[in-house]
């Protein structure tokens, strides 16, 4: 058995979320990552994953036996990526897009170690909400959530984008706060619409294992998630944020997060880049420390709405 190559798979379905994401990035079908997750649990003699129809959850001994293999397996792909380059030092101009909030909150505040490591390295950050097409725009890597790895596309997960209800203590001392799930019907909603059908999106709950699909009573449409914190900030109503976007400012105390135990999965953010077996020294650098950096314990719990 291909010990390191399943435990690469494990990884991949953790930060996924599925058997098809890890798919995906590895470039195999969604059931030989399940047949070599599972050789690999029964060859450690524990269960590392829970498998329903709709999600994956990780076990206690899948959360241990994840925290001591993935930083193995960055300092892995870290050399093998620096073996494989012969180069020494990088430098010209690396040309990445990334969202704006998500981009300065953090992905900025890890780059210092980078730039230090590589001094002759430029950067040209393309701050853009939305994935863009990184061959028609020269560039050599960006990120995004929800990335579609159609044409050619890798990508490497950073951090989930866990979605959960949220107001301004300012709205709930006009209105008292839900109780549960069916409370929201008379709630004003600030509602993310759909950049394709123009409409407002359902809000797709979960809670251990119960899946829920409301219909938001819309006060407010908005198309960008910054737009969505602000206008929840100024006491609008009542919005289903993501926790890239919302921590912040759930930690300042200008949102609180409400019905704890509900949330919304909207797949992860990752870095994507054109998938070539001769991928650019600078561009394999910037990827592993960024996946390394992101992979950060207090980030991680952060980012997550199940803490």
């Amino acid at each position: 058995m291909d010990t390191l190559g399943a435990l690469e798979m494990f990884v991949r379905s953790t930060r996924t979320g599925s058997f098809s994401g890890a798919a995906r990035m590895l470039g195999v079908t969604p059931a030989a990552v399940s047949k070599q997750v599972g050789r690999l649990e029964l060859e450690l003699g524990v269960q590392l994953l829970v498998r329903t129809t709709r999600k994956l959850m990780v076990t206690d001994e899948g959360r241990r036996v994840l925290a001591e293999a993935e930083p193995a397996m960055e300092a892995l792909r870290a050399a093998v990526s620096g073996a494989r380059s012969g180069e020494r030092e990088i430098g010209g101009v690396l040309r990445v897009s990334l969202p704006a909030a998500f981009g300065r909150q953090y992905v900025l505040p890890t780059m210092a170690t980078f730039l230090d490591a590589h001094p002759a390295l430029r950067i040209d950050w393309r701050f853009e909400n939305q994935q863009v097409d990184l061959v028609a725009e020269d560039l050599d890597a960006g990120i995004a959530g929800g990335v579609n790895l159609a044409g050619g596309l890798v990508a490497r997960p950073l951090v989930p984008l866990h979605m959960v209800f949220v107001a301004a203590p300012s709205y709930l001392r006009r209105v008292a706060a839900p109780r549960q799930l069916d409370d929201l019907s008379r709630y004003d909603a600030i509602v993310l619409r759909s950049k394709s059908t123009r409409r407002a999106r359902p809000w797709r709950m979960q809670r251990r294992g119960e899946f829920v699909s409301i219909e938001p009573k819309a006060r407010l449409w908005l198309d960008e998630p910054e737009a969505i914190a602000a206008a929840a900030q100024l006491g609008y109503g009542v919005a289903l944020l993501g926790l890239p976007h919302a921590a912040p400012h759930l930690q300042s105390g200008a949102l609180v997060r409400l019905l704890p135990n509900w949330w919304s999965d909207g797949g992860m953010f990752s870095v994507y880049f054109p998938r070539n077996r001769q991928m650019p020294f600078k561009t394999r650098t910037f990827v592993d420390h960024l996946t390394a950096a992101l992979s950060d314990e207090r980030i991680q719990r952060l980012l997550s709405a199940m803490g």
